[in-house]
């Protein structure tokens, strides 16, 4: 998937779980330089037993406003509002 003459590229997979019988994607967004600052800007977080990187607050905003999508302007104003709490 690419957006924005290429400047934002997502490729996407997905798979059938044999055992729930469901769909699972995952999207990987990949680090043009419109998105340099999000991949730099990304933590480390605790999942299961090991961990796994996750893009940063201030990155997240700046995908979802890039999205501009009705939802993603919805979850602006709570990650926004969470800042302030």
């Amino acid at each position: 998937l690419n957006f924005d003459n290429r400047t934002r590229q997502i490729r996407r997979i997905s798979k059938i779980d044999k055992a729930s019988k469901s769909l699972v994607t995952i999207d990987f967004i990949l680090v043009t330089e419109m998105m340099n600052d999000v991949w730099k800007s990304r933590e480390i977080a605790d999942w299961g037993n090991g961990h796994t990187w996750v893009v940063s607050r201030g990155g997240l905003i700046k995908m979802k406003t890039l999205a501009g999508r009705p939802i993603d302007l919805v979850d602006i104003e709570r990650l926004e509002a969470d800042d302030e709490s």
